[in-house]
């Protein structure tokens, strides 16, 4: 029998809300149902974690094409907040080559200078003559996915400053 309101339409049909859906799952299954979201929200945590872990000698060996080995005094550290940002310094008196050399482009190296100095402001290396510098950059930028890297050289101390950005 079909429900009539008080101006004699017909009331609509009252459906179970999402509460009366859920009162009427047996505890067992309401039990997995919570498992099997803590278990999801676990393994996203892990593998964003395991994402981030930052190392200078895996950012060193994923950049360059020389053995580790040939380096030396590298340190580093990473950054992630909305994006990443992660840099390294070290030295290298045999001079080192970028895995995706030809695209990076010469650029300004006064601008190169400034921003390694934010990360390494106490390095004397940093406050040296502007002529002694060489400044490279490369910019990805894809529809989901903004990366920018920088290369710093000091040709008189061969010491290297390598930063990667993105989001």
């Amino acid at each position: 029998m079909v429900k009539k309101t008080e101006y004699g339409q017909n009331a609509p049909a009252k459906h179970p809300s999402i509460l009366d859906k859920i009162r009427n799952i047996p505890r067992f299954e309401s039990a997995a149902i919570i498992l099997i979201i803590i278990l999801a929200i676990w393994y996203s945590y892990y593998r964003l974690t395991k994402t981030l872990e930052f190392s200078p000698e895996k950012l060193y060996e994923k950049t360059f094409v020389e053995p580790i080995e040939s380096i030396k005094d590298l340190n580093g550290a990473s950054k992630a907040t909305v994006g990443f940002d992660s840099w390294i310094r070290f030295n290298c008196p045999t001079g080192v080559t970028l895995r995706n050399a030809k695209e990076f482009k010469p650029y300004v190296a006064e601008a190169g200078r400034c921003g390694f100095a934010e990360k390494y402001a106490d390095d004397r290396v940093l406050h040296q003559s502007i002529n002694n510098y060489e400044y490279f950059v490369r910019s990805e930028n894809a529809v989901n996915n903004i990366v920018n890297e920088a290369l710093l050289v000091n040709k008189n101390t061969h010491d290297y400053f390598y930063r990667i950005r993105g989001l």
